[in-house]
């Protein structure tokens, strides 16, 4: 990205953390010419500290660290403050990059985030190390009086017990230039793979892009060792039917027909992605994305959402679609999902916190709160159940607003989301392991850069996790 660039991403998310501060703080925000913005209203009398017990302060681990992610967390946790004078709640942002290793290194010393809204293979990685407790009562009254979804519930259910509390969903797709993909014959955007490919070649036949003037290319498909690559590969699994780990939660079962499909789809994709990308990661597409530079890239809505802040007049040519299928069986709708879930820790418990953390999460699950949390990115976050996304506070965002249509895509694609080690009806204990190493970041990059062929890099992949897996045996 070019220092231009970068200036121009600061500048935007310092202006947006800035807004996403006054309007939280504010007890309610006024209109911003599409309808109110947050209507969020505190108690008349602020609920009385119980006495003669001292004020308790209660750490929170995030990974949403942009700044203006950070600004819209503080502003809940002032809110959260206001109606609990007793209570106080640091927020501690943590880097995916960093994540692993610091929550399992505090785990060991002793001293872990009372919260952390983790991801499920992190909050299993967390689960092995002793660190977290249950939280069945949490869950179970918030989801009797707003019900969360099915996908929610069963990724933070395992050993007969609930280790996390849903807090917001990811759903995957594809971003797609739709005046592109009209161009090129595919109005409604390509639904299978064949048509996908075709589109691809098409675009790789445009002298430029009509809109900006400058080159375009089909798509981006990573192969750094990264998060990234891992989320890429396995979404594409999906669609084939490719699976991690077997129904006992034990059985490793990557290398198989499926995955190998995968891969050669996978390879197939890479031939069309601009030159000199094998190193970018979502820092490097970023610029490509909104400058107009790419027709599409398997990944997050947020890109969307980003290019509706910096490039409007290109946003306003971007939709976003679910995966596209194979063309033969087996042929499965789907992509991959994360729900977010916060897990408390054995210390907080141990040191008579839980009821602090209870009484912060239920009030981060109101329907109001969490349709404003979920807008620290719209159209990207959304609220672990149906309330949250029918709440003022989400739908009167004016970008979410804007582009609902992506939210109604993202609601759709949302019962077939998909995460490995929760493929099965027995959960797979050490997928942490595996996803904290980026096998299968590393599968994908090993044939996107023709180190091996799909079928190598299939029996390596198998090869490295059974090392992983022998390990819990």
């Amino acid at each position: 990205m070019s220092n231009r660039n970068l200036l121009k991403r600061r500048e935007a998310l310092g202006k947006m953390g800035k807004i996403g501060l006054a309007v939280g703080v504010a007890a309610a925000a006024a209109a911003a010419g599409t309808g109110a913005y947050f209507l969020y209203k505190p108690p008349e009398k602020p609920v009385e500290a119980p006495t003669p017990k001292k004020e308790v302060t209660i750490t929170v681990w995030s990974q949403e660290t942009p700044p203006h992610r950070v600004a819209r967390q503080k502003s809940i946790i002032k809110m959260f403050e206001a109606e609990n004078p007793g209570i106080k709640v640091e927020l501690v942002p943590v880097g995916w990059e960093e994540v692993y290793p610091k929550v399992l290194s505090s785990i060991a010393a002793g001293n872990p985030p009372d919260i952390e809204f983790s991801i499920p293979p992190l909050t299993l990685a967390a689960y092995n190390a002793g660190g977290i407790a249950e939280v069945d009562d949490i869950v179970e009254e918030i989801d009797q009086e707003y019900k969360f979804g099915p996908a929610e519930k069963r990724m933070a259910y395992w050993d007969k017990h609930y280790w996390g509390v849903p807090i917001f969903t990811l759903v995957m797709g594809v971003n797609l230039r739709k005046d592109i993909s009209e161009k090129v014959g595919y109005p409604e955007g390509p639904k299978t793979w064949s048509e996908y490919l075709d589109f691809n070649e098409k675009v790789s036949k445009l002298e430029k892009d009509p809109l900006t003037g400058g080159p375009i290319y089909g798509n981006f498909v990573p192969s750094i060792k990264h998060l990234y690559g891992t989320e890429i590969l396995y979404t594409i699994m999906v669609n084939t039917g490719a699976r991690v780990i077997g129904d006992d939660g034990k059985t490793v079962v990557f290398n198989s027909r499926e995955t190998i499909r995968a891969l050669e789809y996978y390879k197939e994709l890479a031939k069309y992605r601009p030159p000199g990308s094998a190193d970018w990661g979502w820092a490097e597409v970023t610029a490509p994305w909104e400058t107009g530079q790419l027709a599409s890239m398997y990944n997050w809505s947020v890109f969307i959402t980003f290019a509706a802040r910096d490039m409007p007049h290109i946003a306003k040519m971007q939709t976003y679609i679910e995966n596209p299928v194979p063309d033969s069986p087996p042929s499965v709708r789907g992509s991959v999902t994360y729900p977010y879930a916060a897990w408390i820790s054995r210390k907080a418990v141990e040191e008579g916190k839980k009821e602090a953390c209870k009484k912060f999460l239920k009030f981060i699950l109101r329907p109001e709160i969490n349709g404003y949390l979920c807008n620290m990115e719209p159209f990207f976050f959304l609220p672990p159940h149906d309330a949250g996304i029918e709440s003022e506070a989400y739908k009167s965002d004016p970008l979410n607003m804007e582009y609902w249509h992506i939210v109604e895509t993202l609601q759709r694609a949302r019962p077939y989301g998909k995460l490995y080690g929760f493929e099965g009806p027995e959960t797979c204990k050490f997928i942490g392991e595996i996803e904290g190493t980026d096998l299968l970041a590393l599968v994908g990059q090993k044939v996107a850069l023709g180190q091996m062929t799909p079928e190598e890099a299939a029996a390596w992949g198998q090869a490295e996790m059974e090392k992983i897996a022998e390990k819990y045996r």
